[in-house]
């Protein structure tokens, strides 16, 4: 079975469970948190995937990172993830339980990549524009790129604007070594 399917059911699972003991709120941030710390750390992830490890240290190390910082739900699904070991889906889990929250909550995933941080003027824009065209609940991500040049490269769910003065140059570029005089066979 595979890794997304997995992440997928155990994530369902965990909503269904949360749903029902009325702390989809809480088993958010706790899942947020879980992801948060399997990205910041390289030595979590291994130790979630690695075979040698046995299931009560990986459950010992979990208890000891996460402890008190989230809910007896999510710490009884930790336990039993672990039991079935299926620990190296943990992220995955996470990221699929977070992704159907935010579905089930309607709220849109926006990142905006420019070259020099947004005025508070044009981040109004910018996020007035994704309420008109998505949901009104927006989550906005900046980063910010200096090769971009100019410009900005939207991302919102599976769409992708890109309006960077970079790739207008590299555009550019192209139709200059056309040559219009030659014809293309």
């Amino acid at each position: 079975m595979s890794e997304i399917k997995v992440a997928s059911r155990y994530a369902n699972s965990l909503a269904l469970l949360a749903r029902k003991n009325n702390q989809l709120d809480a088993v958010f941030a706790d899942m947020s948190l879980i992801q948060q710390t399997c990205k910041s750390s390289r030595d979590l992830l291994m130790m979630l995937r690695s075979p040698v490890i046995s299931t009560d240290k990986k459950n010992e190390i979990l208890e000891k990172i996460f402890g008190q910082k989230i809910s007896q739900i999510s710490t009884a699904f930790i336990r039993i993830v672990t039991a079935k070991r299926r620990e190296k889906f943990l992220p995955n889990i996470a990221a699929s339980f977070i992704q159907s929250y935010k579905t089930e909550k309607g709220i849109t995933s926006a990142s905006i990549a420019v070259a020099k941080p947004l005025s508070d003027e044009s981040r109004a824009k910018v996020l007035e524009h994704i309420r008109k065209a998505f949901t009104p609940t927006v989550e906005l991500q900046e980063t910010i790129d200096p090769s971009l040049l100019g410009g900005f490269l939207l991302r919102v769910n599976d769409i992708q604007h890109d309006a960077t003065l970079s790739t207008k140059m590299r555009k550019l570029r192209m139709e200059f070594s056309k040559n219009l005089y030659i014809k293309d066979y």
